[in-house]
């Protein structure tokens, strides 16, 4: 993984309780949350240990990203409430602005948001792709708080 090498900018905000990360795509905010079943999916659809693969700082494919990024979707939504076409059709939007570094820092702020590693490993994820969270008194949004991009 490398340190923050693209603009982070797309990613706006996160709700602390539901765990939902908010990007900008385009003109348009689009909710993503990776919950338990969505990473269980995840490893099911490439055999891999996505924990074990964001710990070790390893950057996952093309495939394993769209797969998350449509992942992250449904579980904004509840389940499989987004084709598999149509959410492939955002994430294909989200690369022709972002790219490939912004999908993979997208993809390990998911992981890093969802709670999976414990706070301790949720904050040093975030913090490697450069990523800090305000203190949540300082957000007028309840139970919201934004995210900025930290210096270097």
């Amino acid at each position: 993984m490398h340190k923050n090498e693209t603009n982070i900018d797309f990613i706006k905000r996160y709700d602390v309780i539901s765990r939902k990360v908010f990007v900008q795509i385009g003109g348009s905010e689009h909710a993503l949350l990776f919950t338990l079943q969505g990473m269980l999916e995840l490893e099911a659809f490439t055999g891999l240990n996505i924990i074990e693969l964001a710990g070790a700082g390893q950057t996952p494919n093309l495939t394993i990203l769209t797969k998350a990024f449509c992942i992250g979707l449904n579980g904004a939504k509840g389940g499989n409430a987004i084709e598999e076409s149509v959410a492939s059709s955002i994430c294909a939007g989200f690369l022709k602005r972002y790219g490939i570094p912004g999908l993979i820092n997208l993809f390990f702020a998911l992981i890093g948001t969802s709670g999976l590693l414990g706070p301790k490993g949720s904050n040093e994820l975030l913090n490697k792709i450069g990523l800090s969270v305000l203190d949540p008194k300082e957000s007028s949004v309840k139970n919201e708080v934004q995210v900025k991009q930290k210096k270097k």
